[in-house]
């Protein structure tokens, strides 16, 4: 439950309200990043934590959906890659948590990687820029070397 006069929720709030699309995109991928950590420190420790666990692949379904809506498919094969690349991390995701056994920690384990290298990928292509217009990424790395 947010306390509206928690000062931490009181900055994060400032935070979003006043970040530019590719900041948020980065705060989604952060969000995305730890939760599932969360995930994989609690499947295999305990029955209580499945719950738990639950609730927080949920809540990555909900913010990569909200990535989904954000896409602008008048920008190109870019986000036609992203939109695919959500739909595999979700059904990675769904699966996981239909079964929360072993091979699922794998699975989540993948997609905590692949989230890293396109974090990385939005991070290094902000590199010189205004931060608000994501300028073309460097030759090494491309959205197909992502999957």
């Amino acid at each position: 439950m947010q306390n509206p006069r928690d000062p931490s929720q009181q900055y994060n709030a400032v935070k979003i309200e006043t970040s530019t699309d590719l900041n948020l995109v980065l705060l989604a991928y952060d969000g995305i990043i730890r939760k599932l950590q969360n995930v994989v420190d609690n499947l295999g420790t305990q029955a209580d934590s499945i719950e738990e666990t639950t609730d927080e692949l949920l809540n990555v379904l909900q913010i990569v959906d909200t990535l989904i809506e954000g896409l602008n498919f008048d920008e190109g094969e870019i986000s036609l890659k992203l939109e695919s690349f959500y739909q595999f991390v979700r059904d990675q995701l769904i699966f996981a948590n239909m079964n929360k056994g072993d091979g699922d920690i794998d699975k989540v384990k993948e997609v905590i990687q692949l989230m890293e290298k396109v974090k990385t990928f939005w991070e290094s292509s902000r590199v010189g820029s205004d931060e608000s217009v994501p300028s073309e990424p460097t030759e090494s790395l491309s959205i197909d070397s992502l999957s």
